[in-house]
């Protein structure tokens, strides 16, 4: 039985060929920046970049932390 756990690990990340690393999948970083902008409604274009660079960096350091 899958958890919910590896059930988004499977779904979220791609392994990063001939090496064991693995990365957010870019069209799901886009989902998730895409899910939070339609929560935010029309924040404003400042706003949006924040949350952009937020999204960026949060993923980021989500591979990081995994890539240990």
């Amino acid at each position: 039985m899958v958890s919910d756990g590896q059930q988004f690990l499977r779904e979220a990340f791609v392994g990063v060929a001939g090496t064991s690393a693995r990365r957010l999948d870019p069209p799901f970083t886009q989902t998730l920046l895409d899910w939070v902008l339609d929560r935010a409604g029309s924040p404003g274009e400042e706003a949006e970049e924040i949350l952009r660079e937020w999204i960026r960096s949060g993923t980021t350091r989500i591979e990081e932390e995994l890539e240990g």
